[in-house]
């Protein structure tokens, strides 16, 4: 009982020096800075996308390596798409059988002809700049798995980008970073996470979300 106490004790004056002090850890800055950075240059433009088409990622060059995992990345993505908005999304993957996947001009010039083909407002273009897969134990980590896309909204009618966000994430363990202890207790709860260290598939999966409910509240508060 005595020794429960110190570990108490031990990590109260820990949360104590991190929230006088900031983080620094791993050469982080003093505030931690959002995951999520969006905006709309005219929100008022988001009132008439009524529809979107999603298309396939697109790869920068440091993301080549999970080419492979084009199709596996899309189905993610339209997921996101089905549960985050709340507008019609069309996201087949039968639109896309006569395009080459994961080429950055292919995706958004074909994407963009199928848009206007079908009728959509606009398309979801999201380009995956890293995905870095953790590699270690349950309880460490020699490299911890990063995160990093940008994604637009670009309106068929001109392809002008009218929302664009960007995301980035590189996880740390519990014990790397104090500050974010209850917020990794609340995520242990969740199918497939843990209090320790995340695995990039369900970091990109949650940025996808979150990315994809920030477009989706952006627009509805046009309405009020």
């Amino acid at each position: 009982m005595f020794n429960l106490l110190k570990l108490f004790f031990v990590i109260g004056l820990l949360f104590a020096i991190c929230g006088c002090l900031g983080y620094r850890g791993a050469g982080g800055d003093t505030a931690v800075q959002p995951h999520l950075v969006a905006e709309a240059a005219q929100p008022s433009e988001l009132l008439n996308v009524n529809s979107v088409l999603i298309l396939p990622f697109n790869f920068a060059e440091s993301a080549r390596s999970v080419e492979g995992q084009a199709e596996l990345f899309y189905s993610e993505l339209s997921t996101a798409a089905m549960e985050s908005l709340s507008i019609k999304v069309f996201d087949d993957k039968g639109l896309f059988k006569n395009t080459k996947w994961a080429t950055s001009a292919d995706n958004l010039r074909n994407g963009m002809q199928i848009a206007k083909k079908i009728g959509a407002d606009a398309v979801v273009f999201t380009t995956l700049n890293s995905f870095v897969e953790r590699e270690g134990s349950r309880l460490g980590a020699e490299r911890p798995a990063q995160i990093s896309f940008n994604m637009d909204l670009l309106r068929v009618s001109d392809q002008k980008s009218i929302w664009h966000a960007s995301y980035f994430f590189r996880d740390q363990a519990v014990t790397e970073n104090l500050l974010r202890v209850p917020q990794r207790i609340e995520d242990s709860a969740k199918p497939g996470w843990h209090a320790g260290w995340r695995e990039a598939d369900k970091i990109l999966a949650e940025g996808l979300r979150s990315a994809l409910t920030n477009l989706s509240l952006s627009r509805e508060e046009q309405f009020s």
